[in-house]
């Protein structure tokens, strides 16, 4: 899943981390987040939420961490599906 959009102000960014959420509880699925441009703001931590926002940082699995347009690439590769929003 590629998150581009900024954790706040948009509905398309929560109900990602939400439906990716909601499939990392099935079992044998597989979810992996790849954030990028405005998306890194999903994963910042202790920043001042919005009064009428969920604080998408504590939604996340943790973990997240640094990575690279290769490792991207390496999961679009081997994924049976890729979504953006």
């Amino acid at each position: 899943m590629i998150i581009n959009g900024s954790a706040y102000g948009l509905d398309s960014t929560y109900n990602a981390i939400r439906l990716a959420g909601t499939l990392s509880k099935r079992g044998g699925v597989a979810v992996s987040i790849f954030l990028v441009g405005d998306g890194v703001t999903v994963a910042m931590e202790n920043q001042k939420t919005p009064d009428g926002y969920y604080k998408l940082d504590q939604m996340l699995i943790e973990g997240s961490k640094r990575s690279t347009m290769k490792v991207l690439a390496d999961h679009t590769l081997v994924a049976d599906k890729v979504l953006v929003f």
